[in-house]
């Protein structure tokens, strides 16, 4: 799931209102994800629990939610 959404563009917007720094192709999507879990390929998110708690609680759920809202405003 990681790898399909750093190609989203909805996934970059997120990122990027969340960061310190400018979200805005897969690239930089993917280092985001990468320094958020703590890991070094997001293959190790489904190896290592603890990576992919944090890619459920600090992106995976999140987003979710953000894309919900936002598609929920017209």
């Amino acid at each position: 799931l990681a790898f399909l959404y750093c190609k989203d563009e909805m996934f970059w917007q997120f990122c990027d209102e969340r960061a310190f720094t400018n979200i805005h192709d897969e690239d930089t999507a993917r280092a985001y994800v990468l320094e958020g879990c703590g890991v070094k390929s997001r293959s190790e998110l489904d190896k290592d629990p603890a990576a992919r708690s944090l890619w459920q609680t600090q992106f995976e759920n999140p987003f979710g939610a953000y894309r919900a809202a936002t598609s929920q405003v017209i």
